[in-house]
């Protein structure tokens, strides 16, 4: 298959599982919400933002396996491929431990410190264990599951995810409607914990068998190499997390300093946010493993054109789901949870909701837009800086936060701004200038790719969004989906003469023809 083609395919099956990760969550969060309760469901929220910031002890070891298979294969030397992928499955073993250890100690004391009901108390501590139990298990699978996004078989890890979401989505709708609330909280942490041990044993199986000169070794770490990976991984995970760090923080200190149901709320806000979050960075993080490659040859000239392509089309996506949380999260919050909010305050809730929802997609906005020329800098190994301004833009937001939570008259639409504020001069500004000049891209025509093209192309979509939804506000999901799908169409025309690029039109053209013969035989 082809560089751009295989590039295209694994965007498309990124966004795919995406798809199904965000139905399933579609699905889980108001059934939840419904059979708990907002305050009960809120104790959830807590343990899954608790457990959210072990991903700082990856240590971006995912990213920086993938990039050396992606190298090896480029380079043709395989002979440190195993020691590498085994050195970082047993550091990851190592995590597991400790992740283990963390857990049982957080078990001990989380009822006292988030002040759950006495009832809850047992359920509570035995939901955690089954948490951290099950991501100190699966965590060690995750150096294997790298091999395969460095072999650029999203296929693979795209099929796996979408087993495991289906498999927490049975587990969830099949047993917690038929149990009390605190057997319903340990249900929702077997549930994601399966989920997630499935998804890691067959990522596993897969990198082993499309990778045969891997093996299942974890125990076997060459310390000489273990630096290495952590100083390239350490960089990625910062910078990655720096956009969701200070959204698990806040739902954590909401929750324990202002409310659990106002914690639930700011949750849902988040989710929202999260999943056009998982779907910017699956349809861009397949250029970190093609800028890898181009930079082991050297190929200067593949790594500026791969830098536009892949801003202007993200560019595209970025634009197009701002709009959509935008104008439409009033009246997706509305249908997707509405029922749950029908008490005195839940109108004015839901509009605090969307109120913060809106700010929000100011700053993740910015964050997008970088991603892709982030993931060939990354590709590149040049992403120590933007980790730094990550991390400071993280801090930032963090500290802020604790500031206005700890605020008497705290709303989660103020707490927001305290996560937005500090993303903007980061990514609207530093961003930009040090990418173009790392790769030596103009600044003119990266902005233009990034931002002047996607915006020409959605504003006309973004106008009659806008009078559709002011003048016939969506009241069923039928008339959301509509509206939807009628800006979608509006959008199409204009994507394919004014934003695709020449060779990529004439590439597609040529794939529908080879699709269509191939039944054929011909």
């Amino acid at each position: 298959m082809r560089q751009r083609s295989r590039l295209v395919a694994n965007s498309l099956v990124n966004v795919l599982a995406r798809l199904v990760t965000v139905a399933t969550r579609f699905l889980i969060v108001p059934f939840a919400i419904g059979v708990l309760g907002r305050n009960h469901y809120g104790v959830w929220v807590i343990v899954g933002q608790l457990f959210a910031y072990t991903r700082i002890l990856d240590m971006g070891l995912r990213s920086a396996v993938s990039r050396q298979v992606s190298i090896s294969l480029a380079r043709g030397t395989n002979g440190e491929l195993n020691r590498q992928v085994n050195t970082a499955a047993g550091y990851y073993l190592g995590v597991g431990v400790l992740i283990a250890v963390l857990t049982v100690i957080v078990s001990l004391f989380f009822p006292q410190w988030f002040d759950v009901d006495l009832e809850l108390h047992s359920s509570a501590r035995i939901m955690i264990l089954c948490s951290g139990f099950a991501l100190a298990c699966s965590i060690p699978l995750n150096a294997y599951g790298a091999v395969v996004a460095g072999l650029q078989r999203y296929d693979v890890l795209s099929g796996t995810q979408i087993l495991a979401d289906l498999l927490q989505l049975a587990l969830i709708l099949l047993i917690l409607q038929r149990v009390d609330v605190g057997t319903g909280l340990i249900v929702l942490a077997l549930a994601g914990g399966a989920a997630s041990l499935c998804g890691g044993i067959l990522r596993t199986l897969a990198a082993l068998r499309l990778c045969p000169q891997v093996t299942f070794a974890p125990w076997r770490v060459d310390r000489s190499l273990l630096g290495g990976l952590i100083s390239f991984g350490v960089n990625s995970v910062v910078y990655m997390m720096s956009a969701t760090v200070g959204m698990h923080l806040a739902q954590i200190l909401v929750g324990g300093l202002m409310s659990k149901a106002e914690a639930t709320d700011l949750n849902v806000v988040g989710l929202l946010l999260i999943t056009g979050h998982s779907f910017i960075v699956a349809f861009s993080i397949s250029a970190r493993v093609v800028a890898s490659k181009y930079d082991a040859r050297g190929d200067d000239m593949m790594l500026r054109r791969l830098l536009l392509r892949s801003t202007r089309y993200c560019g595209l996506v970025t634009v197009a789901g701002v709009i959509v949380l935008w104008l439409f999260s009033g009246a997706l919050l509305r249908l997707w949870i509405g029922d749950q909010y029908q008490d005195a305050q839940g109108a004015a809730s839901l509009e605090r909701m969307t109120a913060a929802c809106r700010v929000l997609t100011v700053g993740y906005g910015l964050f997008w837009l970088l991603l892709p020329a982030y993931n060939v800098l990354n590709g590149m190994g040049r992403h120590a800086f933007p980790a730094l301004l990550a991390l400071i833009a993280g801090l930032s937001s963090m500290a802020l936060v604790v500031v206005l939570t700890s605020t008497h008259g705290a709303t989660i639409d103020r707490v927001v701004w305290g996560l937005v504020l500090p993303m903007i001069p980061v990514w609207g500004l530093i961003m930009p200038w040090y990418c173009c000049r790392v790769t030596g891209q103009p600044i003119g025509p990266f902005v233009w790719h990034t931002l002047g093209v996607p915006v020409l192309a959605c504003l006309p979509v973004g106008v009659v969004a806008f009078l559709w939804n002011h003048y016939s506000p969506a009241s069923t999901w039928l008339a959301l989906i509509g509206q939807l799908a009628g800006c979608g169409l509006i959008l199409l025309p204009i994507v394919w003469f004014a934003v695709l690029m020449p060779n990529d039109r004439l590439g597609m053209i040529e794939w529908t023809r080879n699709l269509f013969r191939r039944p054929m035989g011909t």
